[in-house]
């Protein structure tokens, strides 16, 4: 674990070093995560889940429950469970299932064959094995991420556009890059609350403008968030401040939700994923950095600015008054430069004349 936290601090691609998963899984705490979009037999997804190196899930955390609630648009995940009784679980280790909870009336399966898995509304519901359901896999990560950073501690900053924080420039807890601070909390919180969370904190949900804001926010380890979004026709969205979403690319399939309510949240790799509303997330808040360098030394510029524009307002029309004087003053000097070239060959050809006279009269 040290030798790979050094080439981490090494190596700018692994900032921080976040787990990496194989292309389309999600990485959560260490272990990553494939689901299909399309429903399969539930007697045939373990089988697709052992081709994959991989196995059936087990809830163990609130935070695994959460993240997989999160996941799940319709239908539901199949879980690695094994039937103990009529109606009773364990998960295939052996242990109970004590994170999470039932659907009213759940657990009810009485057949020889039962499965149990985790639906779009949160709850867990058991079925006859003919049932169908989606295949949800998992394996540890090849690199796990460094447990200062899963545990949810805001890591150093290693580019020039990371400010550490500091009381005169954000609040203690929260993260400064560029103008901004930001505020992560890792706890699970319903989705329809956290605007009014951020908004006690003087912020707002955070709306991604630039490729290197979703950066930082990668890098960070800033997912699973409730971004600022509304939404716009059935599926489509755009930020807060009405500005269209075009940083970023969406997640393969989405965005999907067609509920009243949906929401969008930051996955693995910056892309983004949209729910319904009813889910939880993590708090992602922000608000211009209070005592920040580069926002104090616009504050700073302005007065000098504004006096600058003066200044270089009344050079110019010095320069305009100028330039009008010079040209009158040309011209005056170009009318007295003809006035008096024409009296003078005026006088020359008067003494031309009385010359010639002379000459012929002789």
């Amino acid at each position: 674990m040290k030798l790979f936290l050094g080439v981490c601090l090494l190596i700018n691609s692994l900032a921080y070093c976040r787990a990496r998963c194989p292309e389309g899984w999600h990485y959560f705490e260490n272990n990553c995560y494939f689901f299909e979009t399309t429903l399969t037999k539930t007697t045939e997804i373990e089988g697709k889940c052992t081709a994959l190196g991989a196995s059936l899930v087990m809830v163990k955390t609130e935070a695994q429950f959460h993240f997989l609630s999160n996941l799940i648009t319709n239908h539901g995940f199949l879980l690695g469970t094994v039937t103990v009784g009529p109606k009773q679980y364990l998960w295939r280790d052996g242990t109970p299932i004590a994170v999470g909870e039932w659907a009213p009336t759940y657990p009810k399966c009485t057949e020889s064959c039962c499965i149990v898995a985790l639906r779009h509304s949160g709850k867990f519901y058991d079925y006859t094995c003919s049932d169908t359901e989606l295949q949800l896999c998992s394996k540890p990560s090849e690199n796990p991420i460094i447990t200062e950073v899963a545990s949810g501690a805001s890591p150093e900053p290693t580019s020039g556009q990371d400010v550490a924080t500091s009381s005169d420039q954000c609040s203690e807890g929260w993260i400064r890059f560029e103008d901004t601070c930001y505020y992560f909390n890792k706890t699970w919180t319903k989705m329809t609350e956290i605007e009014a969370k951020c908004t006690s904190l003087g912020a707002s949900r955070v709306q991604i403008k630039s490729e290197a804001q979703l950066q930082f926010l990668v890098r960070s380890n800033m997912l699973f968030a409730n971004l600022g979004t509304k939404r716009v026709g059935p599926t489509g969205y755009q930020w807060l401040d009405g500005s269209p979403i075009n940083v970023g690319a969406w997640y393969p399939g989405k965005p999907d939700c067609t509920n009243s309510c949906c929401d969008v949240f930051l996955v693995n790799e910056g892309k983004l994923f949209d729910v319904s509303c009813g889910p939880h997330s993590y708090q992602l808040c922000s608000k211009t950095a209070g005592g920040s360098n580069r926002t104090g030394i616009a504050s700073n510029l302005r007065p000098l600015e504004q006096d600058m524009r003066q200044s270089l307002s009344q050079l110019k029309s010095q320069v305009d008054g100028m330039e009008t004087k010079l040209i009158s003053r040309m011209n005056d000097m170009e009318t007295g430069l003809k006035t008096q070239f024409r009296g003078s060959l005026t006088k020359v050809e008067s003494k031309l004349d009385k010359v010639l006279s002379r000459l012929f009269t002789r």
